[in-house]
């Protein structure tokens, strides 16, 4: 353990008057959806869970013990499975909408298995 620094800090950047409003206007989704409507919070999509599944490998690879560097691996698995999950729905929905030639029967969906298999 390392205490922390008690360096004087260097002065922060000051935002100017416009940026200050533009972040303000805008705010963050989880904030307006938290305190707005009370609905559900918008979908995430792929880029965002990479983002998590590459975050919790990163975490997992500075793990103090085994079983966190598991724990964080196994929620890093279950972001990147959702990415294959979104790809697999997304291919389906292509090829139902894709019209089938007079004569010939639709392509095959891809299906994912729900279970582990031994």
């Amino acid at each position: 353990f390392k205490p922390p620094s008690t360096a004087p800090r260097a002065p922060t950047a000051k935002l100017s008057k416009s940026a200050a409003t533009r972040s303000s206007r805008t705010g963050s989704t989880a904030t307006s959806t938290v305190a707005g409507s009370g609905g559900r919070p918008p979908a995430l999509n792929v880029g965002h869970l990479q983002e998590l599944g590459r975050i919790y490998i990163m975490i997992a690879k500075m793990a103090k013990t085994r079983k966190e560097a598991i724990d964080n691996l196994i929620v890093a698995q279950h972001y990147l499975t959702r990415i294959f999950a979104m790809s697999v729905k997304t291919i389906n929905e292509q090829l139902e909408a894709k019209p089938v030639p007079e004569g010939e029967s639709p392509p095959a969906k891809i299906e994912i298995p729900t279970d582990l298999q031994g």
